[in-house]
C-alpha cells in the first residue's frame, strides 16, 4: 500500500494492479471496499464493473469506448465516463466472465496506463489503482495458484499484476464473526435512540444458517440481515413498541429469527 500511495500521481503505469483471486462470497469486494477507504478515505472515487454485465464483445466496446464505426460512435466509453476523480480506484469484478477482447484493451491499459477510444482520445487510468477479482477455486500454494489462474486469465496481464491475494473458503468462524459485525452495525443506529440490543446464540446459528452456503460464501448474508433483524427493528421502533432506555432482543423461535421487547 505504501508503493500505491507514493506512484499515485506519477507518469506510466497505473499506479498499482491488484489481483484478488478466491471462492464466490469470501470478502473480496470487502476488501476492495477497505483498501478504498484506507487510501482515499472515502469509497466516493470507487468505482465498480460487474463483468457480468461485459461477457459479450459488444459490452466491452462500450466499456473502453472503442466502438467501431459500423457499430456505432461513441464518445465516450463507460470507463472514462466513471473516471472524474484526479485519484481513484477502478474495480473489474469477476473477470473470469470477460472474453478475450476485454483483457487484450486491459493488457494495453495495464501496460501504458492509458488507451485510445474509437474517437481518438486519450483515456489514462495512471492516477488509478486497478483491482481485478476472481470468483474460483484456487489454492493458496503460489505455484499452483499461478497455474490455476493461467487457465482464467492471459499471461501478459497476469504478469503485470503488483500483488495476487487468494481468499480461502470462510470457516465457522468467519462466518460468525461476520455476522457479529453486521450486528454490530444495527446497534451503531440503536444507540443514538439509547436503545441496546441482545443477541441470542441460537439467533446466531440461525443467521449463520440461512446467510451463508458453500456455493455462495455469505453473498446473501447482508440481505437476509435487512429481512430479518434490521426491517423488523425499524418496525418496532416507528410502531413505537420501544422507547429509549429499553432494549431490543434477538432470538430464535419456533425455527425462525425473532425481534421483540426484552422484557
Amino acid at each position: 500500500m505504501t508503493q500505491v500511495r507514493m506512484t499515485f500521481g506519477r507518469s506510466g503505469r497505473p499506479a498499482g494492479v491488484v489481483l484478488l483471486a478466491g471462492p464466490l462470497g469470501t470478502g473480496k469486494m470487502h476488501a476492495i471496499r477497505c483498501l478504498t477507504y484506507q487510501l482515499l478515505g472515502s469509497d466516493e472515487d470507487l468505482t465498480v464493473f460487474d463483468m457480468a454485465n461485459y461477457t459479450e464483445p459488444e459490452a466491452v466496446a462500450r466499456l473502453f469506448g472503442v466502438t467501431s464505426e459500423q457499430e456505432g460512435d461513441v464518445t465516450r466509453g463507460e470507463l472514462a465516463r466513471a473516471r472524474n476523480a484526479p485519484f481513484a480506484i477502478v474495480a473489474f469484478d469477476g473477470i473470469e466472465r470477460a472474453p478475450n477482447s476485454f483483457f487484450e484493451i486491459l493488457d494495453r491499459l495495464l501496460s501504458s496506463g492509458s488507451f485510445k477510444d474509437s474517437q481518438g482520445h486519450e483515456i489514462g487510468l495512471r492516477n488509478c489503482l486497478i483491482v481485478l477479482s476472481l470468483n474460483g477455486q484456487p489454492s493458496s500454494e503460489s505455484s499452483v495458484l499461478r497455474e490455476y489462474l493461467l487457465k482464467e486469465v492471459p499471461r501478459e496481464v497476469l504478469d503485470r499484476c503488483d500483488a495476487i491475494v487468494s481468499f480461502r473458503t470462510l470457516e465457522s468462524s468467519d462466518v460468525r464473526l461476520i455476522v457479529r459485525r453486521g450486528l454490530e452495525e444495527l446497534y451503531r443506529t440503536l444507540k443514538p435512540r439509547g436503545i441496546t440490543l441482545r443477541v441470542d446464540n441460537s439467533a446466531y446459528d440461525l443467521i449463520m444458517t440461512q446467510g451463508y452456503s458453500l456455493q455462495k460464501g455469505v453473498t446473501g448474508l447482508q440481505e437476509i440481515l435487512e429481512r430479518l433483524v434490521a426491517k423488523p427493528a425499524s418496525d418496532l421502533i416507528e410502531a413505537g413498541k420501544i422507547q429509549s432506555g429499553g432494549a431490543l432482543e434477538i432470538a430464535e423461535q419456533d425455527g425462525c429469527v425473532v425481534v421483540r421487547v426484552a422484557s
